[in-house]
């Protein structure tokens, strides 16, 4: 603001007073959060794959591990030597003409290459009767093939998502570094405005914006602080400010336009206040002070 009490800008574009507006923004400093916790938060670390996922080459359905030359041609029998489960390993390695039973998201045993799944087979006993041929590395996911080792999972700045949180859950993350949570204050200012449950029949009107900007904030992951409504008063609007100053941030409704009682720019001129814009080119809603 200048010495004459006229903002630094005045009538600039929204896209203008977005620029203005985030170029006084100081990032707020990080805590850790457990993942349980870290959904809707701001990432301030970087993230990266310390690990294969899958961890080994694993079977995509339930079905029979073999030698794909075994099986290069149909039908074809097999012996079954043992059972393969997730979480279970089998340490048997397959001779030529061997099979085993192995169901999904199990480790492929050493010695095979492929996996038939089970509807395309018959079994009688430890026999197994392939019905169609089997080509080299059917219906296996191979280690590393979903993330590799050093493969960026997030970035500072990144919005913690359901998707992002289990990623970083699959590193053998537990907690996360993030960006502490904004409070922001909102204030409502104007003698026409009461809160719902005192409207009444006297030409007052519901401070509706402010219910609508606590929404707005909650959504976006930020700790909303409602200070109420202040009269047009200057020692109310000021009494008002002093206490939203205690957040790192206050949003007011009301009180910026050139009327004879919109107080906010001259109140916040006397706190110490210096105004970087008022007005932006936009109709409704022009009067706009930062």
């Amino acid at each position: 603001m200048r010495k004459d009490g006229t903002p630094r800008r005045s009538s600039v574009s929204i896209t203008e007073a977005r620029d203005i507006i985030l170029a006084e923004i100081v990032p707020l400093g990080t805590e850790a959060v457990s993942l349980h916790e870290a959904v809707g938060r701001v990432l301030a670390e970087s993230i990266q794959a310390g690990r294969s996922i899958p961890p080994a080459d694993n079977s995509a359905m339930d079905g029979y591990a073999l030698r794909a030359e075994d099986a290069a041609r149909a039908p074809v029998e097999l012996r079954l030597m043992g059972v393969a489960a997730a979480g279970h390993p089998s340490d048997h390695r397959l001779a030529p003409g061997e099979a085993l039973r192995i169901l999904t998201g199990a480790a492929i045993p050493s010695g095979a290459d492929a996996v038939v799944m089970q509807e395309q087979t018959e079994v009688a006993g430890d026999r197994l009767r392939v019905l169609e041929a089997v080509k080299p590395g059917q219906h296996i996911r191979r280690i590393g093939s979903d993330v590799r080792p050093g493969t960026p999972i997030g970035a500072p700045g990144d919005s913690l998502t359901p998707p992002l949180v289990g990623m970083c859950a699959a590193t053998g993350r537990s907690q996360l570094e993030v960006t502490r949570r904004p409070r922001v204050a909102i204030l409502a200012t104007g003698d026409e405005l009461v809160e719902p449950e005192a409207l009444e029949d006297d030409g007052r009107i519901v401070t509706s914006n402010s219910y609508t900007l606590f929404a707005a904030l909650r959504v976006l992951g930020v700790e909303p602080v409602y200070l109420g409504i202040a009269r047009d008063e200057p020692d109310q609007i000021e009494a008002a400010f002093r206490r939203g100053l205690e957040c790192d941030a206050v949003v007011s409704t009301g009180g910026v336009s050139v009327g004879d009682r919109d107080w906010i720019k001259q109140v916040l001129a006397d706190l110490g206040g210096d105004m970087r814009l008022w007005r932006v080119l936009m109709k409704p809603g022009a009067p706009l002070a930062f």
